[in-house]
């Protein structure tokens, strides 16, 4: 874990709130012309989110920010999963999607440009603004939240989040 995220996470321990903030980059035209808007937010993992999907512990990221990670997922299964996660209606009236980390285990090889042109292409396919960047996942860079925390996207494209476990 890089330092800045063990900073937070002791912070957030010792504390019981933290706040942190990220630059996000707009993967289609609704996030770049996405207003200030405040949400809770929602997610996590996309594999354990999808396989959730019409259990009792399934998401409901209805009126949030849905944040998606993922570890050691082929790029052709990143389609498969967001696809579905699509078709589930599960992204109706979701404020924006929130890409954190989706990177390689650290035993094997992942074509992380291959990655970035999948997410990409699903966010030109939804009419929802979707962002990456955010320093969420499994990497080294990695932010603490709670289902929940308060989050804020400015209309620069700065992600700011209030976790508060009080």
């Amino acid at each position: 874990t890089d330092p800045q995220s063990l900073d937070l996470l002791v912070h957030l321990i010792q504390h019981k709130t933290v706040r942190w903030e990220a630059p996000l980059i707009p993967l289609n035209q609704e996030a770049k012309a996405m207003p200030s808007t405040n949400a809770p937010l929602v997610g996590g993992n996309l594999s354990l989110i999808n396989l959730s999907i019409g259990s009792p512990w399934m998401i409901k990221p209805q009126g949030s920010f849905l944040v998606l990670e993922d570890v050691g997922e082929q790029p052709y299964r990143l389609v498969l999963k967001l696809a579905h996660l699509s078709q589930t209606g599960l992204l109706k009236d979701v404020k924006a999607l929130v890409m954190g980390d989706f990177s390689a285990n650290p035993d094997e090889l992942m074509d992380l440009d291959l990655i970035a042109l999948v997410l990409k292409e699903f966010a030109h396919s939804i009419d929802i603004p979707v962002f990456s960047g955010v320093p969420i996942g499994h990497d080294a860079l990695n932010h603490p939240f709670a289902q929940g925390s308060r989050a804020h996207i400015s209309p620069e494209a700065v992600f700011s989040v209030e976790v508060n476990l009080l």
